[in-house]
């Protein structure tokens, strides 16, 4: 279970077999480091949400974790981070963008997904416009769209749709590092194993757990 409680964490930036965590295989790819408000280089849409800049991630290392554990993600007061409509919109306006949109997701629109900040870094294979399809870690503060067993599936900096981790090995990481990057930090969401209705989610501005109902 995460848990309300954070340290300062050394910086490492090592060639390590991190991006699986467990098991990684012989394959090495690059893996892209994303820290908050950045778009990435190959964005669907502009910015529709709010990231939350110098996150601290929680102390205790992070693996696979379930999408419906306690305190895996935050909000920041009551407001959403990420403005589903706006996605939409942005959507709806470029039919051949929403088009490639919707294929690069693989299942079902916007409508939804539940809007929260990622508590730790988390370890994704994000797909960029133009069919491009990368490893990627976010950074704690990142806000996303999650689906109803928890997974990330849309990052609300560039509208990118998000799916699980591959088994890789990273031998190099590109993109700027921030000051709390840790390899053996990085969570990978597995689905929960029952739909979610309400996620217990880490309120920032108050410091407590509180139940966020999904959608």
């Amino acid at each position: 279970m995460f848990l309300p409680a954070f340290s300062a964490l050394a910086l490492v930036l090592a060639g390590a077999a991190f991006w699986a965590g467990l098991s990684p295989s012989s394959t090495s790819v690059d893996v892209r480091l994303e820290g908050t408000s950045d778009p990435g280089p190959n964005p669907f849409v502009p910015t529709f949400g709010q990231d939350r800049a110098g996150m601290l991630p929680p102390a205790e290392p992070a693996g696979h974790v379930p999408g419906d554990a306690e305190g895996l993600y935050a909000r920041a007061g009551t407001a959403p981070s990420c403005d589903v409509a706006a996605l939409a919109a942005a959507l709806q306006a470029d039919p051949a963008r929403a088009s490639a949109w919707a294929q690069a997701r693989g299942a079902g629109g916007p409508d939804g997904l539940t809007a929260v900040l990622l508590r730790s870094d988390a370890a994704v294979t994000e797909h960029g416009f133009g069919a491009t399809a990368y490893p990627a870690v976010l950074q704690a503060g990142t806000a996303v769209l999650v689906d109803d067993r928890g997974e990330p599936r849309v990052k609300c900096a560039n509208g990118n749709p998000l799916s699980a981790a591959d088994v890789v090995v990273a031998t190099e990481v590109t993109g700027t590092p921030w000051q709390f990057f840790r390899p053996a930090q990085a969570t990978y969401v597995d689905p929960a194993a029952n739909a979610v209705t309400d996620f217990t989610v880490l309120d920032v501005e108050r410091g407590e757990l509180v139940r966020l109902p999904a959608g």
